[in-house]
């Protein structure tokens, strides 16, 4: 009976929701790249708008510039993901054109020895 609880606290309608997107995240590059997208937008108007508000980092230089400086790697890894979601999502068709040039050389070498003649023929 300890098998059921997992299961029943999978079906409940919030952590079914959360399970839902983290599949989409994992598997689909369109929401990797809204996700990502989100994610550099919030830093990119972070590193816009912190200078703005003395509170948000202490009052010192040396806290605004770690603090810029912290924004903009944020916002660069999610800007890369962005591109590598984007690039993801032109795959499919690549990879069905090598899935059928890969059945076309386990085709080809099947028939090997009908194409190519073997070493005893050859040193004859």
């Amino acid at each position: 009976m300890p098998d059921q609880k997992p299961s029943k606290f999978r079906a409940t309608p919030p952590v079914m929701f959360i399970l839902k997107d983290v599949q989409h995240l994992e598997h689909d590059p369109h929401s990797q790249y809204r996700f990502n997208r989100f994610w550099a937008l919030m830093w990119g108007i972070g590193i816009i708008v912190i200078p703005f508000f003395p509170t948000l980092y202490a009052h010192t230089l040396s806290a605004l510039i770690i603090q810029e400086i912290s924004l903009w790697a944020n916002f660069a890894t999610h800007f890369g993901a962005m591109s590598a979601a984007l690039a993801a999502s032109n795959t499919t068709q690549d990879v069905r054109a090598m899935s059928d040039d890969l059945n076309t050389m386990e085709q080809l070498t099947e028939k090997i020895d009908e194409i190519i003649p073997s070493s005893d023929t050859i040193q004859s």
